[in-house]
């Protein structure tokens, strides 16, 4: 990143209003010392109706009608098919105004493309790059020669998604099991619930290693069954045997095609 680029940055402190409410009316009155800031909205469902109102609707217009009104904002990544009617009213206000869509997916592409023929790009992944960048480095392995990944999050944590993880055992018997916790207080707690089908599940602790070490987990593993987008994206690239449980729409548009 240039210098000149570094300049233009900001880093806003992650500061928690007591009163939540409070702060999202001194958005929406655009008195917000960060209001004025060119916005990039961007995340795996950037714009996703399957959320519960007002997550899929109204807080953009609402929030960033400043940044919405003046072109001042780029969207980034997935954006779902439209299922509802204020679905559809939000694209056609919000997706001609952004200076610039990104998507990683034909999908959003196709859909973006439904509301303006202009400035949108189709790009993989931005950790696409960085896992490749990886496989000409020297691999350490620091654990055991046979072994599989297993994650699970929250969302997936249901009866049925937890018998697949055990079938999913029974095909590696003589491989250690390793779980990798992406987030280290949700998915710790899914852990412990699989610990009860699987006793000699043992917990990767990710936060004791480089990026280098954690994808050489990834690169030296026989396969992996995984809930979490960003750490099937490794498996695949990989070319690992894995099994995606399906929790998001994303998974099935951006690991399967």
């Amino acid at each position: 990143m240039s210098y000149e680029l570094k300049k233009k940055i900001k880093i806003i402190e992650n500061k928690q209003y007591r009163i939540k409410f409070l702060a999202q009316i001194l958005s929406i009155l655009w008195v917000n010392k960060y209001s004025k800031l060119f916005k990039f909205f961007g995340g795996g469902e950037v714009l996703d109706d399957s959320r519960e109102f007002p997550h899929d609707w109204r807080n953009m217009p609402l929030l960033f009608r400043r940044n919405i009104k003046n072109w001042e904002f780029i969207l980034l990544w997935w954006i779902s098919n439209v299922n509802k009617i204020r679905t559809k009213w939000l694209y056609k206000y919000l997706l001609p105004k952004a200076r610039k869509i990104v998507t990683r997916d034909q999908f959003s592409y196709q859909i973006a493309n439904q509301f303006r023929d202009w400035k949108i790009e189709l790009y993989q992944d931005f950790a696409t790059e960085i896992i490749k960048k990886f496989q000409n480095t020297k691999w350490q392995k620091f654990t055991s020669d046979k072994y599989i990944l297993i994650n699970l999050n929250i969302e997936s944590l249901i009866p049925l998604n937890i018998f697949k993880i055990k079938e999913f055992c029974k095909k590696y018997p003589n491989h250690q099991k390793i779980f990798f916790p992406s987030d280290m207080n949700d998915d710790y707690f899914c852990y412990y619930r699989l610990r009860k089908i699987i006793p000699d599940l043992q917990i990767y602790d990710w936060t004791k290693y480089n990026l280098s070490q954690i994808l050489s987990l990834f690169y030296n593993t026989d396969a992996g069954i995984w809930a979490r987008l960003h750490f099937l994206l490794p498996l695949k690239i990989y070319w690992k045997n894995f099994q995606a449980i399906h929790y998001a729409d994303k998974i099935r548009k951006v690991i399967w095609n």
